[in-house]
């Protein structure tokens, strides 16, 4: 996750309600992402920088939205979309 300026290392994690992000070292921020999978919007791609990376954007239905850099975007996309289906079934 990028702050503006600087790349947070952390970790992205998908439960059966919810998104979290959580820093590896909580020195650099206050950040406490949770968000439930019902206040996502949409999950789409963005570049970084204007280097070949594939960014998740997930943007909430406050409109909010965070930018992770990630192995494995399509993948984690993909498993974000199906728990959120899971949850409007």
């Amino acid at each position: 996750m990028w702050d503006g300026m600087n790349k947070l290392q952390g970790e992205l994690i998908l439960d059966e309600t919810s998104l979290q992000f959580r820093l590896n070292d909580f020195s650099e921020s206050d950040l406490k992402m949770n968000l439930q999978l019902s206040e996502i919007d949409t999950v789409t791609y963005e570049t970084v920088f204007g280097l070949d990376l594939k960014a998740l954007k997930i943007i909430t239905d406050k409109r909010g939205s965070n930018l992770f850099v990630l192995e494995g975007a399509d993948e984690f996309r993909m498993s974000i979309l199906n728990a959120k289906n899971l949850i409007l079934e």
